[in-house]
């Protein structure tokens, strides 16, 4: 499992044993920022606030975050930056105090007030580490092999199992799990068939398009040929505009698709048979003649083709309004 510490430098020298204890207690892959095993870079290529990129990188990769906060830790502007990516991309979030005047509720971004009963409501997953207190620690440790031991935290919700006093994963209701393997299954093949429909009214929205503009450049005398240049360039701009959402619609449900995926995999490790993931590994086989590409690459290249196409007729219509207004064309 991959771990993630987010700290405010005034307490730089503390954390690098702080990250060796939860190596050497939990057996977690560290991610560090700017690790030279994974990227090297030099003053020159790395100027001010790039490390946001490769924070980024670092927030998505991690299974679980940890976030050792001290006295002063919530005037750090780069912690808030950290904390609100963290949030945004739904990290399992671990606060953990380092001095005994730590004060998590100073961390402003982390608490919201419940609607209903306006109190204060933590919105990182692990936070009751009392600061100053003994054996802190040893709970911490605990709290990541929870999330370790039960596949990234994300597919078994842990508050459950310790309702349910289950300690160890092959005591899971396999029948049960499979029956919420099925719902989930059916939510997966309905995303495919929502995207071919979008695909179905993005292409006839094109193709309207397209015979209207047709439709105009071929009336008769009713209209001048400048008149006809500059509705079909108008009609174009929208045209690019809807092609650009339908990219960036096709993008999110190749996402979601991958996603779901991803959890139907995970589920099936504690099943008889990974068909999925069989299957992957089948399509993916290096010995296998022809090269799988996913259906979201080659579906994301229909909307840059009409946006082209579109561009082009823009780029001819206004060739040819030049053209007209020196005399050239009549």
């Amino acid at each position: 499992m991959k771990v993630l510490v987010i700290y405010y430098n005034e307490i730089k020298d503390q954390i690098e044993n702080f990250r060796n204890q939860l190596k050497k207690n939990c057996g977690v892959t560290i991610l560090r920022m700017n690790d030279p095993s994974r990227k090297k870079s030099s003053k020159k290529t790395f100027p001010k606030h790039a490390w946001h990129k490769d924070a980024k990188k670092l927030i998505r990769e991690a299974e679980v975050i940890v976030y050792a906060y001290s006295k002063n830790s919530y005037k750090s502007k780069n912690i808030l930056w950290e904390l609100g990516q963290i949030l945004k991309e739904e990290k399992c979030l671990i606060c953990f105090p380092i001095d005994s005047e730590a004060n998590l509720e100073d961390n402003k971004i982390l608490f919201k007030k419940d609607p209903n009963t306006k109190e204060k409501i933590c919105l990182a997953d692990e936070y009751r580490f009392q600061p100053g207190i003994k054996g802190n620690e040893d709970k911490l440790y605990e709290t990541i092999m929870k999330y370790k031991d039960w596949p990234s935290g994300s597919l078994f919700n842990i508050s459950s199992i310790a309702e349910e006093n289950i300690e160890n994963i092959d005591d899971v209701d396999i029948n049960l799990l499979f029956e919420q393997y099925k719902l989930f299954l059916g939510t997966a093949e309905s995303l495919l068939e929502r995207r071919q429909n979008v695909n179905s009214f993005y292409i006839s929205a094109n193709t309207a398009l397209i015979t209207i503009a047709a439709t105009i450049f071929a009336l008769g005398n009713q209209f001048q040929l400048m008149p006809k240049i500059i509705l079909i360039i108008v009609l174009c701009i929208p045209a690019i505009l809807l092609n650009m959402s339908w990219r960036s619609t096709l993008i999110s449900y190749g996402i979601n698709h991958r996603g779901k995926m991803k959890v139907l995999q995970m589920i099936e490790k504690k099943l008889i048979v990974s068909l999925y993931y069989a299957e992957w590994k089948a399509m993916k086989n290096k010995f296998s003649k022809e090269k799988y590409h996913s259906f979201t690459e080659t579906e994301k290249r229909l909307p840059i083709i009409f946006i082209i196409i579109y561009s082009l007729i823009i780029l001819a219509g206004f060739v040819a309004i030049i053209l007209i207004c020196c005399g050239i064309i009549i």
